[in-house]
């Protein structure tokens, strides 16, 4: 029995020798700017009555990017990294973040019917809204330290993410605009969207234990966000994606075991 115990000392004190250097915790609260990309995914062809659903696709595009503009938002994100060696280490951990798009819509005031055609009334000044999408992470990412400059550390990372759509939020004018009703309420928002991501770092350790670190990182997502389907027959109708993307600064403190 004694030498049992003696073993689970030596094997204890082994794995905290081998963890030490190897394992550190990390927190990071990052400002972010996001925006969107469009993918046009199928269309009808058109007919001597109806246009091509790319006509109105078209339309739609020009529209929304006439009103929407980057939004700014924030996440947060606790980590786990692990140094492979001297220059690589793996990260894994979970992140919030808000993310979405900002719209200019002119509020609609009134709407009349005349000889069978509707008639709208909209006011002088557009009201700000916003589209913004609420995210619970899974982020692992690979990171390789380039060199060092004294103690600053430059490293390239590179990643994804796995986010798990919390809630959506949507201002009530886009859909009871008649310009943006159609495409808010023909949206699906993905639970599950993926994205790729890469930065640089730039890590100045305090002491032997903590670690302050700053990087810019872009993010791009690889599934859609939002999926638009526009039907109204087999004659008219189209399909497209919504891929978001953002650019983030991450502040990060981290404390090396």
């Amino acid at each position: 029995m004694k030498q049992l115990r003696l073993l689970l000392i030596f094997i204890i004190l082994g794995l905290r020798i081998n963890a030490q250097n190897k394992l550190s915790f990390s927190f990071d609260v990052s400002p972010t700017l996001s925006y969107r990309n469009y993918k046009l995914i199928d269309y009808s062809q058109g007919n001597s009555i109806f246009p091509s659903g790319k006509f109105y696709y078209n339309k739609f595009r020009n529209l929304y990017d006439s009103i929407e503009s980057p939004k700014y938002g924030f996440q947060i994100s606790l980590n786990l990294s692990y140094n492979i060696s001297n220059k690589f280490s793996i990260l894994a951990g979970i992140q919030y973040k808000n993310i979405g798009t900002r719209y200019d819509i002119t509020p609609l005031l009134a709407v009349f019917h005349y000889n069978e055609t509707a008639n709208y009334i909209f006011g002088e000044k557009p009201v700000i809204v916003y589209s913004k999408f609420h995210y619970i992470g899974i982020p692992v990412s690979l990171q390789y330290k380039v060199c060092s400059f004294n103690k600053l550390n430059i490293l390239i990372n590179a990643g994804s993410t796995i986010d798990f759509l919390i809630s959506h939020e949507e201002g009530s004018e886009l859909k009871t605009n008649p310009y943006t009703s159609q495409i808010a309420n023909a949206s699906d928002y993905s639970k599950v969207a993926i994205n790729i991501n890469g930065g640089i770092k730039f890590s100045y350790p305090m002491n032997n234990h903590w670690d302050i670190d700053i990087m810019p990182l872009y993010t791009q997502y690889v599934t859609p966000n939002v999926k638009i389907n526009l039907y109204t027959s087999d004659d008219l109708f189209l399909k497209f994606n919504q891929f978001n993307y953002h650019w983030t600064l991450k502040f990060e403190i981290k404390y090396r075991i």
